[in-house]
């Protein structure tokens, strides 16, 4: 049996200025990034701050979906509101934790496996088990009824 070769992921950073730059990775829309404001950067762009928190809460999304495709679970709807916090360590600036508040929706009879493939995709995460810091999940499942219930997962 061969081994299979590591999987690699390369984009390119052109700068377009002093506090804006291209992130490309062709065929993919380029993003327009900098700083962010309190660095002197400009609002409108994506800082490398946003895009970490973005990349946690994307790659929570897509492994979800992954595991419910997988186990046929069906998701009708879902919202993800990440927020990361950023705070001077003795070694300087860290994030020192990202929360995730998702809302998922399922019918009345999957909302149990939802909950349980919420807690499988969070620790299978693959961008939240890279950070140094801790990815917390704050989760509600809705039914098609409305019904609505809270879970928090952290690790």
């Amino acid at each position: 049996m061969s081994a299979r070769p590591p999987l690699q992921y390369q984009i390119n950073v052109v700068r377009r200025g002093p506090i804006e730059a291209a992130v490309e990775a062709g065929p993919r829309s380029v993003i327009v990034g900098g700083p962010p404001p309190e660095f002197g950067g400009d609002p409108t762009h994506w800082s490398p701050e946003h895009l970490l928190v973005a990349s946690a809460a994307l790659c929570f999304w897509s492994t979800l979906e992954w595991f419910a495709r997988r186990r046929s679970v069906p998701i009708v709807g879902f919202e993800c509101r990440a927020q990361g916090e950023v705070a001077k360590t003795g070694t300087g600036l860290a994030f020192s934790g990202i929360q995730l508040d998702v809302v998922a929706t399922t019918s009345e009879e999957q909302a149990g496996p939802l909950r349980e493939l919420l807690e499988v995709a969070k620790q299978s995460c693959l961008v939240a088990r890279s950070l140094a810091c801790p990815v917390e999940l704050v989760a509600v499942v809705r039914t098609d009824d409305g019904d609505g219930e809270r879970s928090r997962a952290t690790g």
